[in-house]
């Protein structure tokens, strides 16, 4: 099992995606693939900041198949959840300020 970050669904999206991101999820088995419902309204909130137009109504297209082909697959954030992912945000955004070097995994 995968949870995979908005990160890299986002990769999914682009017009040219990058190439070891797409390498690693092809060699993955999509029943493997999971996201949660925060990656889901992370992915549509910048859907939404778009500008209106064909790849903004294209990218609502694409979400929706999400929401569709993910549905089995899909982990609910409760509060406690949330409440880790804010610590582990702040304490990452301190380790940057503070000139940690923070690691490409697709390079």
């Amino acid at each position: 099992m995968y949870l995979l970050d908005t990160c890299v669904f986002s990769e999914f999206a682009k017009p040219i995606p990058n190439v070891s991101c797409m390498k690693w999820a092809s060699s993955v088995p999509e029943a493997d693939i999971f996201l949660s419902t925060l990656v889901l309204g992370e992915l549509l909130r910048g859907v939404e900041r778009m500008d209106t137009g064909a790849r903004r109504d294209g990218l609502h297209v694409w979400l929706e198949g999400l929401f569709s082909t993910h549905r089995a697959r899909l982990v609910p954030v409760d509060p406690d959840v949330v409440r880790v992912r804010a610590n582990i945000c702040a304490e990452a955004e301190e380790f940057r300020q503070q000139c940690v070097k923070i690691l490409d995994p697709w390079e």
